[in-house]
């Protein structure tokens, strides 16, 4: 019995179109306030979190939300580390 219904993995290219999607979408973007987003700027977006995967000192980490039984990419999640080397949990 499954009971994880999504799981995050790394972004990779061939979730161009799903995250253009839900970056683009004026249903999304009345839950989040920096949406919605050209989709010229969904695709730099999701380049720039594939690209921080090979960087020594990331300062991005930004996954794919991806649901377990269709494989389909329903959203993001990720952290920014403003000041690398440096964590505050207030």
């Amino acid at each position: 019995m499954q009971r994880t219904r999504v799981h995050l993995r790394e972004y990779c290219v061939e979730d161009l179109e799903a995250h253009v999607d839900w970056q683009t979408s004026e249903l999304v973007a009345k839950h989040l306030s920096w949406l919605p987003v050209t989709p010229a700027k969904a695709k730099a977006n999701l380049l720039e979190a594939i690209a921080q995967r090979s960087l020594a000192t990331r300062s991005k980490f930004f996954f794919a939300v991806v649901l377990n039984d269709t494989h389909d990419v329903l959203s993001s999640v990720g952290i920014t580390c403003v000041t690398p080397g440096v964590s505050d949990c207030e």
